[in-house]
């Protein structure tokens, strides 16, 4: 979704919507549980820009190319989303006057519309909250992309609703775009990892608690070729073999994609750059605005490109074909090696309660939800990690602090 903060003109687009839900609304016959931590989740906006384009240009080739995707990644997310939903979201033809080409399916028009309403809906509540005075009790949470991406949001809502009663909705955003939406008080609550905005946001008096639940760590993926060499740099015990292999990046001039959205990840991309002594320039500099991990993973696999990605997030969805780990770290727990620069760590934030924007009444009761959801993750988030947070290939995802 794009929205505007405050008197800022930019269009922002780090937001993203629950496929499942809108499949659920839509009338699916046959829902997977798409944002299990064992599957693979399709990101709803993508999908969305996906069948729109579609249904613009007639063409699933012409499609993919304008949205900057292969054309076998545009099919594996219609394949998965009709698999989803039970039914073809596109129909096909072949010859005939006009050669033959692709439109969207009734289903397909119908989830089409379904993502269109979702992304309004989304708008709205980040630009204009409503009083929630007779509604059931939920707490709005803006969260770093990992955190979803990896289904980890998803079991925290299921497991804290079943044990309180209050429901959870996630907004997917980057790091300073989870913070931001915090800061104008459109949320109750942040999951980040950006500790020197983490910190601004308390200074500034529009955070009420910081509470450390998790960390993880970072890898570097690339071509499975490794055109810049970057294997050779090798995980040694030296602690600037991650910056080593930005330089030698740098010095080939290899691709490189970045998400260039002041989330968790880019602010650690640009702090190994700073240690580099690089500043990162295109060509061979590629940033991408307002996409995903998945989508950067994406573009890196069909560009032949390096990346930083989140380890949680490549357990959970896997590597698209043709893309590698080239760097991963070693001990998290030995500060001394080269682990030191790639750790990550988590914190949620509930907002201050003189920052919420709704009705008084409501603003008391969102805020005492949130402190209660705070409350539950302090005691409960080690056995979540240690339990439901896994990978495809039984790996964990994050580390209890």
């Amino acid at each position: 979704a794009m929205v505007r903060d405050g008197d800022d003109k930019t269009p922002r687009s780090g937001l993203h919507v629950s496929l499942g839900s809108v499949l659920e609304a839509s009338g699916a016959k046959q829902l997977r549980a798409l944002d299990s931590p064992r599957s693979a989740p399709i990101s709803g906006d993508e999908l969305r820009v996906l069948l729109d384009t579609i249904d613009r240009t007639g063409s699933i080739g012409r499609a993919a190319r304008e949205v900057e995707r292969s054309y076998r990644h545009a099919w594996d997310v219609l394949g998965r989303a009709s698999t989803s939903y039970g039914a073809s979201l596109v129909e096909t033809t072949t010859g005939g006057r006009s050669g033959g080409g692709t439109r969207l399916s009734e289903d397909g028009r119908t989830v089409l519309r379904r993502l269109k309403d979702a992304s309004a809906e989304l708008e709205a509540i980040v630009s204009r909250p409503a009083p929630v005075t007779d509604q059931p009790p939920a707490v709005m949470v803006a969260s770093t992309l990992e955190v979803l991406e990896s289904g980890l949001g998803d079991t925290i809502s299921r497991r804290f609703f079943t044990e309180s009663g209050i429901r959870v909705g996630f907004i997917g955003a980057g790091s300073g775009e989870a913070l931001s939406l915090a800061s104008h008080g459109r949320v109750d609550a942040t999951i980040t990892h950006a500790p020197s905005m983490e910190r601004e946001f308390m200074r500034n008096g529009w955070g009420e608690r910081g509470l450390p639940v998790m960390q993880g760590h970072f890898v570097l993926v690339g071509p499975a070729d490794d055109p810049a060499g970057v294997e050779r740099v090798g995980p040694t015990t030296k602690e600037r073999s991650i910056v080593s292999a930005f330089e030698q990046i740098a010095r080939a001039g290899s691709i490189f994609f970045s998400r260039s959205d002041q989330s968790g990840t880019h602010l650690k991309e640009m702090e190994l750059w700073h240690l580099a002594g690089i500043e990162p320039k295109e060509p061979w500099y590629q940033p991408r605005v307002g996409f995903g991990n998945r989508e950067i993973l994406q573009q890196a696999a069909d560009r032949g490109g390096y990346a930083l990605i989140d380890a949680a997030t490549l357990h959970a969805i896997g590597l698209p074909g043709g893309l590698t780990t080239v760097w991963r770290p070693g001990s998290l727990r030995t500060r001394g090696n080269q682990s030191h620069h790639a750790v990550t760590h988590y914190t949620m934030t509930t907002v201050r309660q003189t920052v919420i924007r709704d009705a008084p009444a409501a603003v008391d009761r969102r805020a005492g939800w949130a402190r209660q959801l705070s409350e539950w993750l302090d005691r409960s988030m080690p056995a979540i990690l240690i339990e439901d947070s896994r990978g495809s290939r039984d790996i964990f995802l994050f580390q209890p602090i």
